[in-house]
């Protein structure tokens, strides 16, 4: 798999700590940054704030869900 968050600029800690403080759900999985957007009026904000910071994205989809009904 591709790296979620590809580095043009801080590390992927950095990266993360960066993305957590400004309010979104991010992890460093074995050298893969991800990001946990919690709706879809969240990942035009996401996507700014990844550049922001310097990276680009590509984009893996990992649907989880409290209300699934199991269909």
């Amino acid at each position: 798999m591709e790296n979620m968050l590809q580095n043009t600029a801080c590390s992927k800690d950095e990266a993360v700590t960066r993305l957590s403080d400004m309010g979104f759900k991010a992890i460093n999985d074995s050298g893969v940054v991800m990001i946990t957007i919690p709706t879809g009026k969240a990942l035009k904000k996401a996507q700014k704030a990844i550049k922001d910071i310097g990276y680009k994205c590509s984009w893996g989809i990992n649907v989880e869900s409290e209300n699934c009904n199991g269909e």
